[in-house]
């Protein structure tokens, strides 16, 4: 009897150890904070690709992979971050900076806990653009992307 259950106790710690470890690519909670980003999101190993819209193909050709350096973590955004990223993702599919600016500078705050408030000033300033690509969902995510002159300098990936 003792046997058995010292090998239960073995199992369940085995158990216990392999449940807790982390994936590198982890999905990183927005923090509470609004000017606080946690440092696993800046953790930038992956690239960003865009390969365009493919004729016939229904599935998104973009994303972010490794190895690489201008893809962050995923973060995990709700209610009004992920409404002020779909209005930036509006706004700058009409070619509208001058809105995307105003989007960033009405909700500073809330976007600095999605992305550094650095990006967000140079985008503010007109240093930097900021596009973004998809939607967020439980099984799709928004991608920010921060750019100079057409030269990609970061992006954030969001998801729920």
């Amino acid at each position: 009897m003792k046997k058995s259950t010292n090998f239960l106790i073995l199992i369940a710690m085995m158990l216990c150890f392999v449940s807790c470890e982390k994936d590198d690519d982890a999905v990183v909670e927005s923090p509470k904070s609004d000017n606080v980003i946690d440092s696993k999101a800046l953790n930038a190993s992956r690239v960003y690709y865009d390969n365009g819209a493919i004729p016939g193909v229904e599935d998104v050709d973009y994303g972010c992979k490794s190895p690489g350096s201008d893809c962050l973590n995923t973060i995990v955004v709700s209610g009004a971050a992920n409404h002020v990223i779909n209005d930036i993702g509006d706004a700058g599919d009409q070619g509208d900076d001058a809105k995307v600016i105003r989007v960033v500078q009405n909700n500073l705050n809330l976007l600095s806990s999605i992305a550094s408030r650095s990006l967000l000033n140079d985008v503010i300033n007109s240093r930097l653009t900021l596009r973004v690509r998809g939607t967020a969902s439980t099984t799709s995510h928004a991608y920010m992307i921060f750019s100079d002159n057409g030269n990609i300098v970061s992006v954030t990936p969001t998801g729920l």
